[in-house]
């Protein structure tokens, strides 16, 4: 299922049946329920927000905090104001067991370049200087400025 296509789902969805989010976190457990291998969200309420333009439109977004399930490492999703899914930030490759628990691999290829570009530029996520490869990708370490944790 296309992410345009499932967005569009969770919209219908939510329109019908209010409560349509919150029984899916309850039946699997993560907010994503299509493809996460995430447990439940670390902050249960929305963080402080700010606006992605990206694609032409303005998107209020915060961060939501999971632990990857099979290491614990800091698996790190943006969300709509609207509790839709913009875009998963973090990648869990096998050295993201070893960091700090308050920091992420950074998924910045593909789709994600544009997204983490304007995370980078803006200040709203700080490089550590660490950095790992995984077949043809090198993933950077980043922590969440602390304005927005």
């Amino acid at each position: 299922m296309k992410n345009t296509d499932r967005k569009r789902l969770f919209e219908v969805m939510r329109r019908l049946d209010k409560t349509f989010k919150h029984k899916i976190n309850e039946a699997y457990g993560t907010p994503d329920p299509l493809g996460s291998n995430c447990a439940k969200p670390l902050n249960e309420n929305p963080q402080k927000t700010f606006i992605l333009n990206l694609w032409g439109e303005d998107n209020e977004v915060y961060f939501q905090y999971n632990r990857y399930r099979d290491n614990n490492a800091l698996a790190v999703e943006l969300v709509e104001t609207t509790g839709e899914p913009y875009a998963m930030v973090s990648v869990n490759v096998p050295e993201s067991a070893q960091l700090p628990e308050d920091e992420f691999f950074l998924k910045d290829w593909s789709e994600n370049e544009p997204v983490a570009k304007e995370l980078v530029g803006k200040g709203i996520i700080i490089p550590t200087g660490k950095r790992t490869s995984s077949g043809f990708i090198v993933a950077k370490s980043y922590k969440v400025s602390p304005e927005y944790k």
